[in-house]
């Protein structure tokens, strides 16, 4: 663990400081001598739970404090052509601390309506694969996105292109194409073998104050039983934010539906599953957020699963967060009902890159 960590730090330590002496052997003035290049940041997930059948010497999310993740990030411009972004995650499994990279990438800055990424990196497809655990708009993952794509997500090696489209809306095309290395769905055996996917995404302002959007996308890849697997997604999103800034409120709604075709010598297996979830800041520091799931959709060749969360979070500033959510699960293999409790304090210090809207 040791050994991977300093090797980590040196290599990323080593990259962004050649890129910060590059800008300034060119004898570039300094936008702001104060930030440090590059921009570093460290994110903190703690959790404590209590659940039915979390004290199990078995049991998949043990009760009692947890460590969830820590996610250390560093980001910056390169040159006026391109920006390089790391992110280092240390996960405890098991009783033991372990580090990842979870992504690697560099994207362009110079092609006009388009921008080019490669390296590892978390695959646009969808509202939540690619979000980082600090920024998942509950304490954990929807039941359709980790039995279909994995714990891990589509986070794969690869390149994609992303284009806006020069139309009266904002329409954004992204086409992205890596190794079929993911955990679930293309987990090809062949180090030959790639996976591809398209996602198309609409966002339409329908006031100052409010905007929704509509996503749709599709892919392919090889998988497990050198056959072909297929993944299709839609969502939609309504956001309001009122103009006064001091009013600190807002709301948003999503639904997205995720699904899956999985072939092999014996036919196509099929899952599928919808989510659903609001957020509603009602006051300045405080949120109210719910979330609804069904997995077994269209069919059910597997074990259907329902799950409904409520949260409540106080919100002090950016850079934390303490969140209550309580969880009602109804588990497919023993057909019991199952309650859960977990509070989850997530902290970042450091400049941090804005995320996505």
């Amino acid at each position: 663990m040791k050994k991977q960590l300093f090797f980590y730090g040196v290599a990323i330590y080593w990259f962004f400081s050649n890129t910060a002496h590059a800008q300034t052997s060119n004898s570039l003035p300094a936008a702001n001598p104060q930030k440090s290049n590059p921009a570093i940041s460290l994110n903190l997930l703690t959790l404590g739970r209590i659940a039915e059948q979390g004290g199990s010497e078995n049991a998949e999310r043990p009760n009692g404090f947890l460590f969830q993740e820590a996610e250390l990030r560093l980001s910056s411009n390169i040159d006026t052509y391109f920006r390089g972004d790391a992110v280092l995650a240390i996960h405890q499994e098991d009783g033991e601390f372990e580090l990842h990279p979870e992504e690697i990438f560099v994207e362009t800055l110079f092609i006009p309506s388009a921008t080019l990424k490669v390296g590892k990196f978390y695959a646009q497809f969808g509202r939540h694969n690619h979000l980082h655990t600090h920024l998942f708009p509950f304490v954990d993952q929807p039941i359709s996105n980790k039995i279909i794509l994995g714990e891990e997500a589509l986070n794969e090696i690869g390149i994609a292109l992303s284009y806006l489209v020069p139309v009266s809306w904002y329409m954004e095309v992204i086409a992205q194409a890596f190794s079929a290395t993911n955990e679930v769905v293309f987990n090809s055996p062949s180090n030959n073998d790639l996976a591809a996917i398209g996602y198309l995404r609409n966002l339409w302002e329908l006031s100052p104050a409010s905007t929704i959007e509509l996503g749709i996308g599709y892919g392919t890849g090889k998988n497990n039983n050198t056959d072909t697997s297929q993944i299709y997604i839609g969502s939609i999103t309504y956001k309001w934010r009122p103009i006064k800034k001091t009013l600190y409120k807002s709301f948003l709604w999503t639904a997205e539906y995720l699904g899956s075709s999985i072939g092999s010598a014996s036919g196509q297996q099929t899952i599928g599953g919808i989510t659903s979830w609001f957020q509603w800041q009602f006051a300045r520091r405080f949120w109210l957020q719910g979330r609804g799931e069904y997995l077994g959709l269209p069919d059910a060749q597997i074990d259907s699963t329902q799950k409904y969360s409520a949260l409540f979070g106080f919100v002090p500033t950016d850079y934390s967060a303490i969140r209550l959510q309580y969880d009602i699960t109804q588990e497919p293999t023993t057909n019991q009902t199952v309650h859960g409790l977990t509070l989850q304090l997530n902290v970042s210090l450091g400049t941090h890159p804005a995320h996505h809207y």
